[in-house]
């Protein structure tokens, strides 16, 4: 009598078993069928996307190989998107293009100049500088005509010290080109930044020097950012060698 109970009780287990894989294996062929429908009910639209990483100041006419025509739903496809190379002919990108993204207008210009921008006022009394920089180096290239920047100036010592230091805060971007050079100086990858400053005279001798036997940062700022000029940092008090 025991063991007809206990055989009971197993075949209860196994059929409530197979009872939830069966309810298992149907919810997922549901949501399946669900995405499918989803999928094949949205308008399927043909976009342009960088497969290869594309570097500042690159000529449309050089990225062919780099890019790749892939189709979204159109929900997922950026405004303005392009799908033929032919519609941005003679331009070059403003800025790196990474693998993934859609192609659109505002990331190309004639001669590498950004997009839609327009030079800045030079104030009276101030003077124009211009510094070739490696995107990282010039806040990853999002900088526009009109922006503020920090001037933070990195130099090696005769001692084999190593001092950084912010020159200037507000600094006023009026120009900016991707230059579609190589940039070669300190550490810096891939297509150049033209930068162009506005600048005091007393201003314009520290970058210069900066940029010649040193390395320039810049900080992209706002009305809200702190003043004060940060005092500096130096490779020995960091315990670097």
């Amino acid at each position: 009598m025991q063991g007809n109970n206990v055989s009971k009780r197993l075949i209860a287990v196994l059929v409530a078993g197979a009872l939830g894989a069966v309810a298992v294996v149907l919810l997922v062929n549901y949501a399946n069928d669900a995405n499918d429908r989803a999928y094949d009910n949205a308008k399927l639209v043909k976009v342009l996307q960088v497969k290869d990483r594309i570097e500042a100041g690159t000529k449309v006419s050089e990225i062919g190989d780099s890019v790749e025509t892939v189709e979204l739903p159109k929900a997922a496809v950026v405004p303005s998107a392009v799908s033929d190379l032919d519609d941005l002919s003679g331009l070059s990108t403003t800025t790196e293009l990474e693998p993934g993204e859609q192609l659109i207008p505002s990331r190309f210009a004639q001669n590498g100049a950004v997009a839609g921008s327009v030079d800045a006022t030079i104030p009276k009394g101030y003077q124009e500088l211009t510094l070739p920089l490696s995107a990282a180096r010039a806040v990853g290239g999002v900088l526009r005509p009109g922006d503020h920047v920090g001037v933070v100036s990195s130099v090696q010592t005769a001692n084999g010290d190593a001092i950084t230091r912010l020159v200037k805060n507000q600094v006023l971007v009026t120009r900016i080109v991707a230059a579609g050079v190589d940039q070669t100086a300190g550490d810096g990858q891939g297509k150049a930044l033209l930068v162009t400053l506005a600048v005091k005279v007393s201003e314009a001798g520290r970058i210069i020097n900066t940029a010649e036997y040193g390395k320039v940062w810049l900080m992209k700022q706002n009305a809200d950012t702190e003043r004060g000029n940060g005092g500096f940092t130096s490779k020995i008090e960091l315990g670097q060698k």
